[in-house]
């Protein structure tokens, strides 16, 4: 399957009201529920945990999630690590407003984690211990994808982890068919197929993550469609 240029509605805010972009978040919240996202993301930050050893509230482990949309994900490591008494402290970074809103109103039993609207390139700029991209880098072309990565790791102590899909006729084809299952939001319907075609194959992630000259990152394919790429 070739690689998609075209953009999703999700990038082009102008196209898609407030109601119909926070109602897409239902369907991502399926998808990462549903089809492995939750599982990807814990299971890559395991390593992470550990090699962070023993911290206090006062020292937490410091995660940065850019792109964070409806800020599901950051909850699900948040309640991770209230489960197994890890100090986290994690900045969820979202550029659009509409989602940022949605994703502080998700996140506000959690004061561990704070939600801010701004360019993720921005906030990378400081210093935490894991980065975390989770269905996001697909949003970009090739060489951005590399300068992403660049600034995930030279922001990163301990390691980052991309959390997204690889591209396949069988994933476009199952997110065809599983889609209108999961949500019938017009931007869900419309992006979700198209998600897959714009991102890459774990060939093309590992290409991408040499091109940033990070050094040696890791792939693991993932059940259904879903991969992680990491280093640290």
């Amino acid at each position: 399957m070739r690689h998609s240029t075209a953009l999703e509605l999700m990038d082009q805010p102008e196209l898609v009201s407030r109601k119909e972009m926070v109602g897409a978040l239902a369907g991502l919240r399926r998808v990462n529920r549903l089809l492995g996202g939750r599982r990807v993301l814990l299971d890559a930050l395991a390593p992470f945990f550990a090699k962070a050893g023993a911290r206090t509230a006062e020292n937490p482990i410091r995660i940065c999630d850019i792109g964070t949309g409806a800020g599901d994900l950051p909850i699900v490591v948040a309640q991770h690590a209230r489960n197994h008494f890890i100090p986290i402290r994690i900045t969820a970074v979202e550029l659009n407003g509409d989602l940022c809103a949605a994703a502080r109103g998700s996140c506000a039993g959690f004061p561990e984690i704070e939600v801010l609207c701004e360019d993720a390139r921005e906030r990378l700029r400081d210093k935490f211990d894991v980065v975390t991209a989770s269905l996001f880098l697909h949003h970009f072309q090739p060489h951005e994808v590399i300068e992403w990565i660049r600034l995930m790791d030279a922001a990163a102590g301990i390691g980052w982890v991309v959390n997204d899909l690889e591209r396949h006729p069988l994933a476009y084809a199952g997110i065809k068919i599983v889609g209108p299952l999961l949500c019938r939001n017009r931007v869900f319907l419309h992006d979700a197929p198209l998600s897959v075609r714009r991102s890459y194959t774990c060939a093309e992630w590992l290409r991408c993550a040499e091109g940033a000259g990070v050094g040696t990152a890791r792939i693991r394919r993932c059940w259904p469609w879903r991969v992680a790429l990491t280093r640290g």
